[in-house]
């Protein structure tokens, strides 16, 4: 692979086009010796657009490996519609592992479909965006006969309000998305496929009251790792969850996104393992939200992650389905409008919390309504600590046959009130500093 002296990370992706077209055709070469010949720095975006359509002056054939869209007639000046173009671009991938490129630009476009073949589309970061004029368009999709599929260092906006569609429909195997930004979204990644990867992206000023940052629909072996969604008002959710199996959430930060994550099963859906780690489910309605809507969520964990400062709870857990088996350890629970951790389904069964600390809460730091039953709550800290402040009530379980929960070894000192317990089942309560 080629390296530039002091290239900038928004040119990452001329080391893409090298690494491809040193070992292609003779074309592909004349490409390469061009864009090393271009400086490692511009002045202006100007210079940049002008030096990249000298590098790409002559076409690359159908069936190189390396496909500039410039060639096929995109201008990237954000007025011209380039759809046809593009698009054209995507059908002329006729060899597995094509890149079709994207120059820094602005390229207006409605809606676009990848070919069958493996493909990367890859872009200059924040300098190369796909700007659709269509409120309701899927800009970009991933059909399901396509598989290993990456799409990396593009911008996806919109020119108007977006009222619904995907920047990002995936419907395929084996895709990544990485190094991305998206602005304005209504609905920006959907995903039904299995092997998918959602990585290193921000996500910002998606539609307030119905935007969805990441929708996972159906598949396994799903991971989302190191996303950014900053909102200016509170979207439906940041991350909805309607069906998988082995999702990861890991070192993400999810702010102002109404519900931060939503699972929400519907009838006949279920969604199993859930890991969520090291993540930041912050400032929003809810943190986490698991809504069984008929389907059932089981044996998930989530662990050192942050369900803190949202208006009705941090954690709340509720539905007609079933919730069997998620595991809460080393969770911060701060400073929430109602409850921090809300339990209020009685088809809710083993939820266990560990290690947790729950404080400055307006309501009870658990809330635990009647018939919920196999749950436990062990070596929290549950009240005035951490620089937050007391909760209403530690625990409040309310008056009913709630059965077969373990309560021991909390701290729950320094709360407005003491621990209400009114559940009549079988229970073990003990050991716990209440003073």
């Amino acid at each position: 692979m080629t390296f530039f002296a002091g290239q900038t990370g928004q040119m990452a992706w001329i080391n893409a086009v090298d690494a491809e077209a040193e070992a292609n055709t003779a074309k592909g070469l004349a490409h390469d010796a061009a864009l090393a010949a271009l400086p490692t720095t511009y002045a202006t975006a100007a210079t940049v657009t002008a030096a990249v359509a000298t590098a790409s002056s002559s076409l690359i054939p159908k069936g190189s490996l390396v496909l500039n869209v410039r060639d096929f007639g995109a201008t990237g000046n954000g007025s011209t519609d380039d759809t046809v173009a593009i698009q054209a671009a995507l059908n002329a991938v006729a060899l597995p592992g094509a890149i079709v490129f994207f120059p820094p630009g602005d390229y207006k476009v409605t809606s676009l479909t990848v070919s069958s073949r493996p493909t990367r589309l890859v872009g200059a970061g924040w300098a190369s965006s796909l700007v659709t004029p269509s409120p309701s368009a899927n800009l970009l999709t991933i059909p399901s006969a396509t598989s290993q599929i990456t799409v990396e260092h593009l911008y996806f906006r919109s020119s108007v309000t977006r009222t619904g569609g995907w920047y990002v429909n995936n419907l395929s195997n084996n895709f990544r998305m990485s190094n991305f930004h998206m602005l304005g979204a209504s609905g920006g990644i959907r995903s039904t496929g299995t092997v998918v990867t959602i990585e290193r992206g921000s996500m910002r000023d998606g539609v307030g009251g119905t935007g969805i940052g990441i929708q996972i629909d159906d598949g396994y072996d799903v991971s989302i790792r190191d996303v950014v969604m900053a909102n200016a008002v509170n979207l439906f959710a940041g991350i909805k969850v309607t069906q998988c199996g082995d999702l990861t959430i890991e070192d993400c930060n999810l702010m102002v996104c109404g519900d931060t994550l939503v699972l929400n099963p519907g009838a006949g859906q279920v969604i199993a393992s859930v890991y969520a780690n090291n993540t930041f489910f912050d400032t929003a309605v809810r943190g986490l939200n698991i809504y069984t809507a008929g389907g059932s969520v089981v044996r998930s964990i989530f662990s050192q992650c942050w369900f803190s400062s949202h208006t009705q709870g941090g954690i709340v857990i509720d539905g007609s389905g079933a919730t069997n088996g998620v595991d809460f350890i080393g969770c911060h629970v701060f400073l929430c409008g109602t409850d921090g951790i809300k339990l209020l389904g009685s088809n809710i069964l083993n939820i266990r919390f560990n290690g947790c600390a729950v404080g400055g809460n307006s309501g009870a730091g658990f809330t635990v309504v009647a018939g919920v039953s196999r749950f436990a709550i062990q070596n929290c800290r549950i009240g005035n600590a951490h620089g937050t402040g007391a909760n209403l009530y530690p625990i409040y379980i309310a008056g009913g046959a709630s059965t077969g929960y373990i309560i021991t070894g909390n701290d729950m000192s320094g709360n407005t009130n003491a621990m209400a317990d009114g559940g009549t089942g079988t229970k073990v309560v003990a050991n716990n500093l209440v003073a």
